[in-house]
């Protein structure tokens, strides 16, 4: 059950980066996998079952989308609120629902919970903090230069440290959390032993949600190392191949907070033309 897609924006993200300079585990297949664009083709069982048509806008999860026309599964569409462009559109699927299942569905995130964002100042964290504000929750972030920083700040996040130093990291959280405990982190690093650092910063049955690739603890080694630690391994991709039922659902949530107005644009780059996507990649890989 297919539909081709003439392809208008592509939204880039790390796994793309990953993918290209070939440390992405496993195959991914062909760069590209965010995208916004408008129905061209739609394949038997589509049009009545599902009420999408030639002509339609959708965005979602479509393997290999940089180029002109692209293949997209049905489960892994749904339509683009007529009030987005296509890049902001194109920007979401793989941040929104990263998130969505990190905070809603594992983490079960509450109000007025501590919660580490690492890497904050990037897409999924820039996600994570707003929806953690929306929620009430206490933010903690990291991020490297003074510019994320300072953006973070303008977004209202008041205890911010160190992406890149361990020890700095440390020694600032310490002063933050003035001997509590935090409830959740939302892990991507793996660098200068940030997952240990962190671990040890939570409450007893803490959640831990990892989404980094590379370095990452597994369910055995986190139970025998933290065994209060309440640990989940989350890749979005996995989710899209093992479960297009419940990636769906995360889609449908996007659909409603981009259509009911709760959800509004994150900043973007734009790259126009097939032709800049090297410089789209250059300008990703240095953060």
């Amino acid at each position: 059950r297919e539909l081709e897609l003439r392809v208008v924006a592509v939204g880039l993200n790390f796994r793309d980066v990953l993918n290209v300079m070939d440390l992405y585990p496993g195959d991914p297949g062909d760069p590209g996998t965010d995208c916004s664009g408008t129905t061209v083709n739609v394949g038997e069982g589509i049009v009545t079952g599902d009420s999408l048509f030639c002509g339609d806008e959708v965005l979602g999860w479509v393997p290999g989308c940089l180029c002109t026309y692209a293949l997209a599964k049905r489960r892994c569409v749904v339509s683009r609120p007529e009030a987005w462009s296509h890049p902001d559109a194109a920007a979401l699927p793989t941040i929104f629902s990263t998130v969505e299942a990190a905070f809603s569905d594992l983490a079960q995130l509450k109000p007025g919970e501590r919660v580490l964002i690492h890497a904050a100042a990037g897409g999924v964290g820039m996600m994570a903090v707003k929806y953690a504000q929306s929620l009430g929750a206490v933010v903690y972030a990291t991020a490297g230069r003074e510019e994320k920083r300072q953006h973070l700040r303008g977004m209202g996040v008041q205890y911010i440290t160190s992406s890149r130093s361990g020890s700095e990291f440390e020694a600032d959280m310490e002063e933050f959390l003035l001997g509590e405990r935090l409830d959740v982190v939302l892990n991507s690093f793996s660098h200068d032993n940030f997952i240990s650092r962190s671990m040890q910063l939570l409450k007893p049955t803490g959640r831990f949600v990892e989404i980094g690739k590379r370095g990452v603890l597994t369910e055995a080694d986190v139970t025998c190392r933290y065994p209060d630690v309440q640990y989940h391994l989350l890749a979005i991709d996995t989710i899209v191949d093992q479960e297009p039922d419940r990636y769906q659902g995360l889609l449908r949530r996007l659909e409603e907070a981009m259509g009911s107005g709760s959800l509004q644009p994150l900043p973007v780059q734009v790259f126009e033309g097939l032709e800049q996507s090297v410089a789209a990649f250059a300008c990703l890989q240095k953060a």
